[in-house]
């Protein structure tokens, strides 16, 4: 099971850190499944689409980072649930 959250980063002058993360849904993936093709899905439910061509998936293994593409601040990340 995944944790879906969203994020509210702070810029520290060298990048950016998680200020915060707020709770949105469990997300199951199957063995068979991608992760970061169902955090995709998940963006186009949580965003419009001109705003998810202005975005990026940084995918750090555990997590899953929706950033914006001209700044790398992280809006929406799915990570691994405890």
């Amino acid at each position: 099971m995944w944790d879906l959250r969203e994020v509210h980063a702070c810029f520290d002058g060298e990048g950016w850190v998680w200020n915060e993360s707020f709770h949105h849904k469990n997300v199951f993936v199957d063995a068979n499944e991608d992760p970061k093709e169902i955090f995709w899905q998940e963006c186009q439910m949580f965003f419009l689409q001109d705003y998810l061509s202005k975005c990026e998936i940084v995918d750090d293994g555990d997590i899953l980072e929706l950033q914006l593409k001209d700044s790398g601040e992280p809006v929406l990340a799915m990570m691994i649930a405890e």
